[in-house]
């Protein structure tokens, strides 16, 4: 830059690029802007000044006063993308979604609110609607009353009890000292205890009327999945879950809140994942592999790729209980046989050819009670006793094939449902998971495919309604029968949740959450406004393996 007798250049002769001036006339080099910071990246002279930047800002040198002055620069811009405005709630942005007791409404959190959205008919629900907290693991009670959730509002995380409704005041529940990062909240049966896992590998419950938090036990050894895998069972008086061995294989537990003691249920010679209670309370389910080999090693290289399988066992609780296995044969009766022992019933009892329609319903309800779905007559109380007297000897495989399972839930009585997954998970399968649910009835001892495609599920507390995640959708769908092909129309109630009404308002630059994954999805029928910001991503879900 030539001006005058002058050329000024920017060097780093003296250290950081400053600005040097060389005087023509005198054929001298000096430094015009003495620099102890960064570096001067540009300059450029105008009338009676040179403007330089330095660390995207500016400044101007008077070539009268050999002064420095800076340049405040206010650009004022539309900006709309860091002004509140409304962003649409995709699948990605969607966690831990959970059922309502019998399936009318879906529990989720997006973006650290809790939102229930209808299965059919109905608007959004925003819980929490706050801005500078984060509320995340929604629970709903099976009395349909309560959601539980964990929230930071007090700086640290604690349990939120709020009404379905969204109307009332929060309950607010401590979870103790030390303070931790909580996980998994999962209600009982009765609606009156909690069950949760926390960063210290613990299993706790809470009375939610007493609000004192009880450590049930502490897993041996921490791997990225948490494995606990609390289940509660149908009497809410005992809890099942696995734990970490020496042998780093997982055993089942059960854990029996009037006594506060723990029994372990497995002998530690396979990895023993799910457990879950029969809606009966006379039996306990659970996966059990043994040929989880160097797999079971996290963190190594050479348990990447290993194909591991398992199988489906149940427990007999109590040992004045029969077999649910017992051998099973068709034998024909010889009809003499058959007269003969007609004749020696009273008359009142020997059976009839032709029934009498009352006499069909009187045995079509007693089959009804005992598959637990009787209606009109009151059910007695389910008491779950657990007899460990030999219980390894009332192990029963059941007839299930053996495949990679990633998850076991037990839906209503005699029923399960278990999630298969390739034998070797690829890349592709942890970006875009595809894998199959099985439907298991214990009185026809026979397993089916009930849909495939899908990369998680959940079960409503009476079993009876299903959800569950393929592509980009969650899905509502009858446990009864497999769903339908997407071309036909849904039953009310069922099909997917809509989403594309779905949006809410987004403040830059406050607490909450802006997290996106590929794990979760959900959906909403209708438009609803909120408040979402930055955060950090959680991590996947418990039945989605880590790399």
């Amino acid at each position: 830059m030539w001006v005058g007798d002058t050329i000024y250049f920017l060097s780093d002769r003296n250290g950081p690029v400053s600005l040097f001036a060389y005087d023509t006339k005198t054929r001298q080099v000096s430094e015009a802007v003495a620099n102890h910071g960064l570096d001067f990246k540009s300059a450029s002279a105008g009338p009676g000044a040179i403007v330089y930047e330095q660390f995207g800002s500016l400044h101007v040198y008077d070539l009268n006063t050999r002064q420095v002055k800076d340049v405040n620069i206010r650009v004022a811009g539309d900006l709309p993308h860091v002004q509140p405005h409304f962003v649409k709630v995709d699948a990605k942005d969607i966690h831990n979604i959970e059922l309502s007791p019998t399936g009318v409404r879906a529990v989720l959190e997006a973006h650290g609110d809790i939102l229930t959205v209808p299965s059919d008919k109905g608007d959004v629900r925003d819980l929490t609607n706050t801005t500078a907290v984060e509320e995340r693991d929604p629970a709903w009670a099976p009395n349909g009353k309560w959601i539980a959730y964990f929230s930071d509002a007090s700086g640290e995380y604690g349990l939120e009890l709020r009404d379905q409704s969204g109307l009332g005041d929060v309950r607010k529940i401590s979870l103790g000292n030390p303070p931790s990062f909580f996980y998994s909240p999962k209600w009982s049966p009765d609606s009156n205890k909690i069950a949760y896992t926390d960063k210290r590998l613990s299993l706790w419950y809470v009375d939610v009327n007493k609000g004192a938090p009880v450590k049930v036990d502490t897993n041996l050894f921490e791997t990225p999945e948490r494995t606990l895998d609390p289940e509660w069972a149908p009497d809410s008086q005992w809890l099942t879950y696995t734990k970490l061995l020496p042998n780093h294989l997982h055993a089942v537990f059960v854990y029996s809140l009037a006594s506060g003691k723990s029994f372990q249920i497995t002998d530690g010679m396979s990895d023993t994942r799910y457990p879950n209670f029969d809606a009966n309370g006379k039996y306990l389910y659970f996966l059990a592999s043994t040929d989880v080999g160097l797999s079971a090693d996290w963190l190594d290289m050479s348990s990447l790729n290993r194909p591991v399988s398992s199988s489906a066992y149940v427990v007999v609780l109590r040992k004045d209980l029969p077999s649910p296995l017992a051998p099973e044969s068709d034998e024909e009766k010889v009809a003499e046989e058959q007269k003969k022992s007609d004749q020696d019933k009273p008359l009142g009892e020997v059976k009839t050819k032709k029934k009498s329609k009352a006499a069909d319903e009187e045995e079509a309800s007693a089959e009804d009670q005992e598959n637990g779905s009787s209606q009109g007559k009151k059910e007695e109380p389910v008491v779950v006793r657990v007899d460990m007297d030999n219980i390894s000897q009332r192990i029963l495989a059941l007839p299930i094939p053996a495949r990679n399972y990633v998850d076991l839930q037990a839906g209503k009585t005699g029923e399960l449902f278990l999630l298969e997954a390739p034998p070797v998970l690829s890349e592709e399968d942890f970006q875009n998971p595809k894998m199959v649910l099985h439907k298991f009835t214990l009185k026809k001892r026979k397993v089916d495919k009930f849909v495939d495609g899908i990369a998680d599920f959940r079960l409503s507390h009476d079993g009876k309604k299903l959800l569950y995640r393929k592509g980009e959708q969650w899905i509502i769908a009858s446990t009864d029968a497999p769903p339908k092909p997407s071309a036909d129309e849904p039953k009310p109630g069922e099909g997917p949740l809509k989403l594309e009404n779905l949006q809410v308002m987004w403040i830059p630059g406050r607490s909450g959450t802006r997290c996106i994954t590929r794990y979760g999805a959900s959906s909403a029928t209708s438009s609803t406004t909120r408040i979402i910001t930055d955060s950090t991503c959680r991590p996947p879900p418990r039945n989605m393996p880590l790399t």
